[in-house]
C-alpha cells in the first residue's frame, strides 16, 4: 500500500513521522458527525502556533541566516538541514489543507443541524487559525520576492563576476606581456654585455701582448745598446792602436828623414873624394848594392800594395792614409836618391882606388845604414802586419755596425708597428670604455625601467590580490546565493509537489465523500 501515489500523496512525510497524527475520517453515528469539530480545531490551532515558532527558523535558513541556538545549525548536515525544512513545510501545507477540508467537511457534513454549521463556520472564521493562514501566504510572497531579489543580485553578481574575470584576464595579460618584454630586454642585455666582455677580454689580451712585445723589444734594445757600447769600447780602442802605430810611423818618418841627411852627407862625402880608389872587392859590393836596390824594389811593390789597400780604408783611417801617402812620398824620394847613389857609386867605382881609406869609413857607414834599413824594413813588415790586422778588425767592426744598422732599423720598424699599434689599441679601449659607459647608462636605465615596471607589477598584484580576494569573496557570495537559491528552488518545488499533493488530497477527500454518499 505504501508505493500507491495516493498514500503518499495522504502521507507525504511517511505514515508514522513524528508530529503528524492521522485526521478521522467523519463517520455517521445516528445521524450526527462522531468527530468534535473544536477539539480537532484546538488541536490545529496548538499545532500552528507550534508551527510557526518553527517557520522562521526554516525561513532565516533557506536565506543562509541561521542561528546558531537552533540544533539545526550550518554546522550540522546539509541534508538533514533540508530535510528538515522540507518536512517542515509539508506539515505547514497539509495542516493548511486539513483545515480547509475541516471548515469545508463542517458546512457540508450530512445529518448535522444548520443552526450548528453556520455557528462552527463563523466560530472558525473568528479563530487565530485565518491569521496564521494569511501569515504563511505572505511569507510564501516575502520568499518569494526574496527569491526574486536573490535572482536580481545573482544577475548583478554574476555580471560583476564576468567583469572583473575580464579585467583580471586582461591584466594577466598585460603581466605577460610585460614578462615577455622584460625577458626579451634582459636577453638583449645580457647578450650586449657578453659581447663587450668578449670585446674587452680580446683587447685586454691583444694589450698584455703588446706589453710583452714592448717588453721584449725593450730588452733588445737594451741588449743592442749594450753591444753598441762594447763595439764603441772597441772602436776606441783601435783608434788609440791607430794612433799609437800613427806615432810609430812619425817616428819612423823621422828616422827616414835622418837617414837621407846621413845619405845626403855621405854623397857629400862621396862627391868630396871621388879620387879615393876603393881597396874592397868591386863584385861584392856590387852584389850587395844589386840585393839592396831589390829589396827597394819589393819595398815599392809592397808600399803600393799597401797604399791600393789604404785606399779601402773609411774616414775613420784617413790621417792614417795621409800619413802612409807621406811616407809612400818619402820612399820615392828615397828610391830617387838611391838611384842617385847607384850613380853616385858607379862615379865611386871610378875613383874607389883613390877613396880606398875613405870609403872603407863610408862602407861601414854604408853597412850600419843597411842594417837600419834592414831593422826598418822589419819595423815596416811588423807595421803592415799590425795594418792588417787592424784592416780585419775594422772590417769586422764595420760588419757589425752594419748588422747593428739593420737590428736598429728592424727595431725601429717593429717600434713603430708596436706603437701604431699600441696607439690603436688605446683608441679600441677609449672606444671600448666609451661604450661601456654607456652600456653602464643602458644598464642604469633599464634597471629603473625594471624598478619601475616591478613597482607597476606590484601595484597589479596588490591590484589582483584585492581583486582576487573580491572575486573570492564574491565567488563565496555567489556560492551563499547558489544554495539561497538552490534551497529556495526546492522550497518552491516542495511547495509545488505540495500543491500537486493537496490537490490529489481534496480530490481524494471529493471521491471519498462522493462514496460516502452513494452508499448512504
Amino acid at each position: 500500500m505504501e508505493t500507491n501515489p495516493i498514500f503518499h500523496s495522504r502521507y507525504p512525510l511517511g505514515k508514522d513521522y513524528p508530529g503528524f497524527k492521522k485526521p478521522a475520517l467523519p463517520t455517521k453515528l445516528g445521524g450526527r458527525d462522531s468527530r468534535k469539530p473544536s477539539n480537532s480545531v484546538a488541536q490545529l490551532q496548538q499545532r500552528l502556533h507550534t508551527l510557526a515558532g518553527q517557520i522562521p527558523i526554516a525561513k532565516n535558513m533557506s536565506a543562509g541566516k541561521t542561528t546558531h541556538s537552533s540544533p539545526y545549525a550550518p554546522h550540522g548536515d546539509k541534508s538533514v538541514q533540508n530535510e528538515y525544512i522540507r518536512n517542515l513545510q509539508q506539515q505547514i501545507y497539509l495542516l493548511e489543507l486539513e483545515t480547509r477540508y475541516l471548515k469545508s467537511g463542517g458546512q457540508h457534513s450530512l445529518g448535522a443541524p444548520k443552526d450548528m454549521h453556520g455557528h462552527d463556520f463563523m466560530a472558525r472564521n473568528s479563530h487565530p487559525h485565518s491569521q496564521n493562514t494569511t501569515e504563511t501566504g505572505l511569507d510564501i510572497k516575502e520568499l518569494q520576492s526574496e527569491f526574486n531579489a536573490f535572482k536580481e543580485k545573482t544577475r548583478e553578481l554574476e555580471l560583476t563576476l564576468e567583469s572583473v574575470t575580464k579585467q583580471y584576464d586582461e591584466q594577466t595579460e598585460e603581466i605577460a606581456k610585460l614578462k615577455d618584454r622584460h625577458g626579451i630586454e634582459k636577453d638583449k642585455i645580457y647578450g650586449e654585455l657578453i659581447s663587450i666582455r668578449k670585446k674587452y677580454e680580446t683587447a685586454t689580451s691583444e694589450c698584455k701582448r703588446s706589453e710583452l712585445s714592448y717588453k721584449r723589444i725593450v730588452q733588445e734594445n737594451e741588449q743592442l745598446e749594450r753591444i753598441a757600447s762594447k763595439s764603441k769600447e772597441q772602436e776606441n780602442s783601435t783608434r788609440e792602436k791607430i794612433d799609437e802605430q800613427l806615432q810609430i810611423n812619425k817616428s819612423l818618418s823621422n828616422k827616414v828623414d835622418e837617414l837621407l841627411q846621413v845619405n845626403v852627407t855621405i854623397t857629400a862625402k862621396l862627391k868630396k873624394s871621388e879620387s879615393v880608389i876603393l881597396g874592397f872587392k868591386m863584385e861584392e859590393h856590387q852584389s850587395k848594392i844589386r840585393e839592396f836596390e831589390n829589396l827597394v824594389k819589393e819595398l815599392e811593390t809592397k808600399v803600393k800594395q799597401h797604399e791600393y789597400e789604404m785606399t779601402r780604408v773609411d774616414l775613420c783611417k784617413k790621417k792614417m792614409d795621409d800619413d802612409l801617402k807621406d811616407l809612400l812620398s818619402k820612399n820615392i824620394a828615397l828610391t830617387y836618391k838611391c838611384e842617385e847613389s847607384k850613380k853616385a857609386l858607379d862615379r865611386e867605382r871610378k875613383q874607389e882606388t883613390e877613396q880606398s881609406q875613405s870609403d872603407k869609413k863610408e862602407i861601414k857607414d854604408i853597412e850600419k845604414q843597411k842594417y837600419q834599413l834592414e831593422r826598418l824594413k822589419g819595423d815596416y813588415e811588423m807595421l803592415k802586419i799590425t795594418m792588417e790586422n787592424k784592416d780585419r778588425k775594422i772590417s769586422e767592426l764595420q760588419q757589425q755596425m752594419e748588422l747593428l744598422e739593420t737590428s736598429n732599423h728592424k727595431i725601429l720598424e717593429t717600434k713603430n708597428v708596436l706603437s701604431e699599434q699600441i696607439l690603436e689599441m688605446e683608441t679600441r679601449l677609449h672606444k671600448n670604455e666609451i661604450e661601456l659607459t654607456q652600456v653602464c647608462q643602458d644598464k642604469r636605465l633599464l634597471t629603473d625601467d625594471v624598478a619601475e615596471i616591478k613597482i607597476q607589477l606590484e601595484t597589479v598584484l596588490a591590484r589582483l590580490s584585492t581583486a582576487t580576494s573580491k572575486n573570492n569573496s564574491l565567488v563565496i557570495q555567489i556560492e551563499k546565493y547558489k544554495r539561497d537559491l538552490d534551497t529556495l528552488q526546492k522550497f518552491a518545488s516542495v511547495l509545488d509537489q505540495v500543491e500537486t499533493n493537496g490537490q490529489n488530497y481534496l480530490q481524494l477527500m471529493r471521491d471519498m465523500r462522493k462514496y460516502l454518499n452513494t452508499n448512504e
